[in-house]
């Protein structure tokens, strides 16, 4: 995963991050996979599903799938470590070649 100020590239996919839509800044409760749980900072709904997850060590992942409000599936499924602060992001613009 490569990033570049608000754009995040891994392999052919290209995500360019938009405006914030959480209110605070959550962390992560433990080592993100596939799946994001919040320590409870961001209540997660339904309507994130495809927003952009923007981790404050600069990585960025995409929500794919909602669980509850905690909890999300999100991909690509590198480990980003517990306790990492994330925000919530609209993307702007995203493909894959």
């Amino acid at each position: 995963m490569a990033y570049l100020k608000n754009s995040a590239i891994q392999g052919e996919q290209f995500v360019r991050i938009g405006d914030k839509i959480s209110t605070t800044t959550a962390n992560c409760s433990s080592i993100s996979t596939d799946t994001l749980v919040s320590n409870g900072a961001i209540t997660f709904d339904e309507t994130m599903v495809n927003k952009l997850v923007v981790f404050g060590n600069g990585q960025t992942k995409a929500i794919t799938a909602f669980t509850d409000g905690t909890t999300v599936s999100v991909s690509p499924d590198f480990p980003v470590p517990a306790e990492t602060d994330f925000d919530v992001y609209q993307p702007s613009m995203a493909f894959d070649a």
